[in-house]
């Protein structure tokens, strides 16, 4: 999934049209912005455990890099709450597509899969401690 050209602009302050042509020798689909902020994320399976605040370090129209204090495993799915630049943080659906130990941290690589809907609420039921998105 890519992020809309408004909603990238809305994230890292930059137009995704002026970034140019990925260079020959990088194996990436898209360019990536640098992007050093906080964001949340949060397991879309109540077994991988709590939220977390992760420290984000770029971001491209196709994914998200950042570090985390926990390894993730490849292909697990999660939610990220990214902030915007102004308004309220949007949610997007991303699944692990590379973690490698960066000294005490992990960096990770995620693909966006989904945005999810603006008024989405990311809640843990009190019940059950499942996830719920409505």
């Amino acid at each position: 999934m890519e992020l809309p050209a408004n909603l990238f602009e809305e994230i890292t302050g930059c137009d995704p049209d002026v970034l140019g042509p990925v260079k020959a020798q990088d194996r990436r689909r898209a360019c990536r912005v640098p992007l050093l902020s906080r964001a949340s994320i949060y397991p879309t399976e109540t077994e991988f455990g709590q939220s977390a605040v992760v420290y984000l370090n770029d971001v491209s129209v196709l994914g998200v890099g950042f570090l985390h204090r926990q390894s993730m495993n490849v292909g697990r799915d999660f939610i990220l709450q990214l902030p915007r630049k102004r308004g309220s943080a949007v949610m997007i659906l991303c699944i692990v597509k590379r973690c490698e130990a960066c000294g005490p941290r992990f960096f990770v690589g995620a693909s966006f899969v989904r945005i999810l809907s603006p008024d989405a609420e990311v809640t843990l039921s009190n019940r059950s401690d499942e996830l719920s998105i409505a």
